[in-house]
């Protein structure tokens, strides 16, 4: 195979300044054209490459820069889960019937008798408040203010301070219905059955304790007179008696038979009289529950209120607002944590740890997509690129062989790469870009040329020459291109590409030109990009703002990484759809 190296130097006439890389600055560095070289002279292996650096756990929470980010990305979902939420509760604020609220209080005295009968009574008082909360729950109670109410509205019960140990206590009835008057009607009903169903069982109880006591006090009296029989009998006999001696004797065992007896008859004594005590108490009551309101009463009886208690639009609009805003927020960090699409250099840096070299803005002109207007916002991002890339070498890092790749087809890496090719060749360097996607060719439509012999004929032909495959584009400048062209033999693209000829091709053109581009292929879907950045100096990877992936450029770096191919110099991130400031003509 040929090298016609006088024809290749005939299309690059000696620059009239420096090579970009004897810069002062870096003059005195090294850089040998081979990698082995390149390692021998610095005793460096390689470059640093670029591994995806994921977030440490101290920085999975999210700040507040975070969310504010976050809203201003997905500002379309947050608002339609925001009005979705807030038509929602609207919807069924005002589609809902008006429910009206009326209440009853009824007062409960458990001291009625207190000031008669100070001793035991706060002990019947707890008891009796103890069974209260029972008593209102019950199937009884509960049955028979339905009946009275006539109807199965929602009534609430509050035993607020329900206590044993205060006097008085205070019970709330809290009917809700449609109309106003319902509502009162509803509570009175319930106030009112509880009065009386507790008056009733009350006199119930406390007749059926009476009774009891009465029977005790029954039986301790016929008790005491079967013990007093003997006594009784005896003193009988003393009356009878005429003897005088013999009535002395009958004095006589009637003192020792009540000293017998007293001890059997002072506790039945005792028994008797509290048994006695407590019925005149329990009668007394009975004489005070004749009167229901004695023991409870209504303390504010219930006032139809014309302010429905539901819906409160003021309040739920209020409320859906605020849960609208929470839900908002979590669809936003709920979706954004699926969601993986680069839009931004921070979402790229996020997780990876690369520079961006360029952020492009979105490009609307599609017939002349490489054209760099001057002043424009386009023109001036490739400026910023072919500056990133003169830093580079500045700081030691080989830069002349750049391969232009990406993740994925579709992101925008030809025309990144026939763009940065004219930027270059605009400021007088002799470019070379070379077109290495031997699949699917695009290099030679975005540069405006006819598709002609380039790097597939010349590595599947050795018939073809090398001054064959270069080809001036008119109008650029000293730039250069090399198309794809096409394979002539069986043999497949990865290869072809893998063969030494690709080597021995940029070797021979590094002598010639200031700087060699390759437009490859992408990384992920095909191996041809690996074999190509094998021979590179430096890799340059394109995104495209919404349609790159985070798992995809993780992926794509640490095939890079794997296969010892060169270093990552950055990213570019084209499509950016939004407004930056310009510098130049047109203003700022």
């Amino acid at each position: 195979m040929e090298y016609p190296g006088q024809g290749v130097r005939g299309l690059f006439p000696p620059p009239p300044r420096p090579s970009p890389w004897t810069h002062p600055a870096v003059s005195t560095l090294p850089l040998p054209s081979s990698r082995t070289a390149r390692s021998a002279a610095t005793g460096d292996p390689w470059w640093p490459r670029v591994l995806p650096r994921h977030r440490d756990a101290q920085h999975d929470e999210l700040s507040l820069a975070d969310y504010a980010r976050l809203l201003r990305r997905w500002w379309w979902l947050a608002t339609a889960v925001l009005v979705a939420t807030v038509v929602a509760v609207a919807a069924v604020t005002f589609t809902r019937s008006p429910v009206y609220a009326s209440e009853a209080t009824v007062l409960i005295r458990t001291d009625a008798s207190a000031q008669l009968f100070p001793l035991g009574t706060a002990e019947v008082a707890g008891r009796q408040m103890a069974a209260e909360a029972d008593f209102l729950a019950s199937t009884r109670f509960l049955t028979e203010a339905e009946v009275a109410a006539g109807n199965d509205d929602e009534v609430t019960v509050d035993t607020g301070d329900l206590d044993g140990r205060v006097a008085p206590s205070v019970i709330t009835f809290r009917a809700l219905s449609s109309t106003p008057e319902r509502a009162a009607r509803t509570a009175e009903a319930w106030a009112t059955t509880y009065i009386e169903l507790r008056h009733e069982i009350d006199r119930a109880d406390l007749d059926a304790h009476i009774a009891s006591l009465q029977a005790t006090q029954q039986a301790l009296t016929a008790e005491r007179a079967r013990v007093e029989k003997p006594l009784a009998d005896l003193k009988d006999q003393i009356d009878a008696a005429d003897d005088p001696s013999a009535k002395a004797d009958l004095n006589a065992a009637q003192v020792e038979l009540l000293q017998t007896l007293n001890p059997v008859l002072q506790p039945i004594d005792t028994e008797l009289a509290t048994v006695n005590t407590e019925l005149a108490e329990q009668r007394l009551r009975a004489e005070l529950l004749a009167n229901p309101e004695v023991s409870a009463r209504i303390n504010a009886e219930a006032e139809p209120e014309r302010t429905p208690v539901s819906p409160r639009p003021l309040r739920n609009l209020a409320l859906a607002l605020v849960i609208g805003s929470i839900l908002a927020v979590g669809a936003v960090v709920a979706v954004a944590s699926f969601d993986d699409r680069l839009r931004s250099t921070d979402d790229v840096e996020e997780g990876t740890g690369l520079g961006h070299l360029a952020v492009v803005p979105y490009n609307r002109n599609k017939r002349t997509p490489i054209e760099l207007a001057p002043g424009s916002m386009v023109e001036e991002a490739f400026q910023r690129l072919v500056s990133s890339i003169d830093f580079a070498a500045a700081a030691g890092q080989p830069h002349q062989v750049l391969l232009i790749t990406s993740p994925q087809p579709g992101e925008a890496k030809s025309s990144t790469a026939a763009r940065l090719a004219v930027a270059l060749a605009a400021q007088g360097r002799n470019v070379v870009v070379i077109g290495g996607d031997l699949r699917r060719p695009t290099l030679s439509s975005l540069l405006g040329s006819a598709e002609a012999p380039g790097l597939g004929d010349y590595l599947s032909d050795p018939q073809v020459g090398l001054q064959e495959c270069l080809h001036r584009v008119e109008g650029r400048g000293h730039l250069v291109a090399m198309p794809a062209g096409r394979i002539r033999d069986r043999r497949g693209p990865a290869e072809v590409l893998r063969s030494a000829e690709v080597a021995a091709v940029i070797d021979r053109l590094r002598e010639h030109c200031d700087h060699i581009l390759v437009d490859g292929p992408p990384l992920l879907p095909v191996v041809d990009a690996l074999e190509l950045a094998k021979v590179s100096d430096a890799v340059v990877i394109s995104l495209y703002a919404g349609r790159s992936r985070r798992r995809a450029l993780d992926r794509a770096l640490r095939l890079l990484d794997d296969a010892g191919a060169a270093p990552v110099l950055g990213y570019v991130l084209s499509g950016v759809q939004r407004a930056e400031e310009r510098y130049g003509p047109g203003g700022y």
